[in-house]
């Protein structure tokens, strides 16, 4: 995608409120909101400026809870 010249917002975007919502499930996932399933990954780095940090998750949760840390 990013070659494509699809920013890494929109790449981010797209593979989680857009996909939420194409599966019917933008009530509950796909964004950080009150109400909704608290999923979030966690990385060293600003995956806006390079998706590879997405590669080295420092802290997952999954639904509200942490389920894996790296330090």
């Amino acid at each position: 995608m990013e070659k494509a010249g699809i920013t890494p917002m929109q790449i981010i975007v797209a593979a989680t409120k857009k996909a939420a919502h194409v599966c019917n499930l933008g009530d509950m996932i796909g964004t950080l909101e009150k109400g909704k399933i608290a999923d979030a990954l966690i990385v060293k780095g600003n995956p806006l400026e390079d998706l590879e940090a997405l590669l080295g998750p420092r802290l997952v949760i999954y639904n509200g809870e942490i389920i894996r840390e790296i330090k």
